[in-house]
């Protein structure tokens, strides 16, 4: 990589305009081999040397790629930000960076007899935006706002036919495909008062334009799925939260947290099905799949001298829709509540344990449907002035716990129950040194 720098200079502010080039380049092979052919070779627990291997690969299965990348990028970027007073209550400051990349990219590809060859360059703008009203007096709200565009390059192997050797799986190349352009805007606003209360409100809002999707055909009389790669509009998502914090008591000894959320999120993917020959170079058809998430968390801590007591409650609601044949829409909620403890004892002992309440609802798979009280405790002994400290902890006392994963997306709704140890006792100790360094 290399880089030149030239400052140019506007009254007080000076601006940087750069020049870089970065060349990479990379070599990926995957070689198979035939190893039951091999001559006397009556036991696959021995593996032969590499001069016999080499005797038997299997040259319609092994591949071979190159691809080398050479970026050539213009940008100004004054790394600082411009600020000034607009008010005695508020000071604005603002930040930008620009650049543009040309990505100029040479493909090798082969696979047995078949040998390809792709050159394509590709335009990259990349570009972002910061600016921030800061309150002065502190007895206000603060507002940052930050756009941002990124640019991303399609993978050259998606723009070229494979060679078949899996009848089942076919991968078709598409030479139109063009970059993808991610476009981000985030809000967000603060504040803290005398009181110590502090507020936190964000908004983030994501939209994909030219996304790059990996979408499929499938004969409905063979089996078989064709892969292309495709652009495509529609990915967006869009999320918000506020945050409040509120200390109160004659000594704030307690603590309120309040965290509210809500995410939208909408998925684009291509699955199209055919029964006679048809044109690949057409965009599969969209399945669309809308994911809405509202979730509301409190916390309530009370210190009590060295000790400290916890209420808290999570609660999130699901709700998934489509339009395509065959999807049920549905909506699932979890809620987990309970109650956590710390206590410092006298002689250097400690006690902790919290207690939780799992509740989920709504799942297609029942066994999910469930409810789990989960108990953790922890006892510990610090001795030798706090530099060794034994610690006994019990995961799921009462052997309720349940590892449980779900995911959804365009194409598919996973549910997942994974077999785990999640009720156990661990032993361990702790040991602390200082070591000074000698004095030279």
């Amino acid at each position: 990589m290399v880089s030149y720098t030239k400052y140019l200079q506007f009254h007080m502010i000076q601006l940087p305009v750069w020049y870089e080039v970065h060349h990479m380049a990379q070599t990926r092979t995957s070689e198979l081999y035939l190893l039951d052919e091999l001559a006397g070779n009556t036991s696959l627990e021995i593996l032969p040397s590499m001069t016999q291997a080499l005797t038997v690969m299997d040259v319609n299965n092994s591949y071979m790629s190159k691809e080398r990348v050479l970026d050539h990028t213009v940008g100004i970027a004054p790394g600082h930000s411009v600020a000034f007073e607009v008010n005695k209550d508020y000071l604005f400051s603002i930040m930008c960076n620009a650049s543009v990349t040309a990505s100029h990219r040479i493909f090798e590809y082969n696979k047995g007899e078949n040998s390809i060859d792709e050159t394509r360059t590709f335009w990259l703008p990349q570009a972002s935006i910061y600016i921030m009203f800061h309150n002065i007096t502190r007895k206000n709200w603060n507002y940052h706002i930050d756009a941002m565009v990124n640019s991303t390059a399609p993978a050259m192997i998606n723009l070229v036919d494979l060679p078949v050797t899996d009848h089942l799986n076919r991968v078709l190349g598409n030479t139109n495909l063009t970059p993808s352009n991610m476009y981000t805007f985030k809000f967000r606003a603060d504040r803290s008062d005398s009181k110590k209360r502090k507020h936190l409100f964000f908004v983030e809002y994501n939209n994909t334009h030219n996304a790059l999707a990996r979408g499929y055909y499938y004969d409905i009389l063979t089996g078989q799925k064709t892969y292309r790669t495709y652009n495509v509009d529609g990915n967006m998502r869009a999320n918000f939260s506020y945050e409040f914090f509120f200390p109160f008591g004659k000594n704030r000894q307690f603590n309120f947290t309040t965290t509210t959320r809500g995410i939208y999120n909408r998925s684009v993917d291509l699955i199209g099905t055919y029964a006679e020959n048809i044109d690949f170079s057409v965009v599969a058809p969209k399945n669309i799949v809308n994911s809405f998430a509202a979730s509301e968390k409190l916390s309530l801590n009370w210190h009590v001298g060295k000790h400290r007591l916890t209420a808290f409650a999570d609660a999130r609601l699901n709700r998934y829709t489509s339009s395509d044949i065959g999807f049920v829409d549905f909506t699932s909620w979890t809620c987990n509540y309970g109650t956590s403890a710390i206590f410092n004892l006298p002689k250097n002992w400690g006690i902790s344990t919290d207690l939780t309440l799992y509740t989920r609802r709504g799942f297609l798979d029942s066994r999910l449907n469930n409810t789990e009280f989960v108990w953790n405790a922890r006892v510990s002994k610090s001795i030798f002035k706090g530099a060794v400290t034994i610690v006994l902890d019990a995961y799921d006392i009462l052997q309720q716990l349940n590892n449980i994963t779900y995911a959804i997306n365009a194409q598919a709704r996973t549910e997942t129950v994974s077999n785990v140890i999640p009720s156990y006792l661990l032993f361990h100790v702790y040991y602390r040194f200082n070591a000074k360094p000698k004095r030279k």
